[in-house]
């Protein structure tokens, strides 16, 4: 599932495949792939929920304020973005099977 440009509240899910949504403006975003990858990426700050049961989670987002929290169970966790409690945005990417990484970009 590939989606390109939305604008809004977002929210995509695959049972097997992967989750791919690119220059959003707007939001939540939501990605969940049951089995496939997800890659999210904003061109706005907005609040993110990512994961995976078996595949990677990347979430890249542009500079501001986020909370970001990230989960894998099997798998590494790189986080490029400073997490701030204050923040009114949050990360949530999570991976029970698979790499996590936030940053910026």
């Amino acid at each position: 599932m590939v989606v390109d440009g939305a604008t809004g509240a977002i929210d995509l899910e695959s049972r097997s495949g992967d989750v791919k949504a690119g220059a959003l403006t707007g939001g939540p975003v939501t990605g969940k792939s049951s089995s496939g990858d997800v890659v999210v990426d904003l061109d706005q700050p907005a609040s993110v929920t990512a994961s995976s049961k078996s595949g990677d989670v990347s979430v890249h987002v542009p500079d501001g304020a986020y909370t970001v929290r990230t989960d894998t169970r099997t798998g590494d966790e790189r986080v490029h973005v400073t997490s701030d409690p204050n923040a009114t945005d949050t990360i949530d990417a999570s991976s029970a099977s698979g790499d996590v990484e936030v940053d910026n970009g």
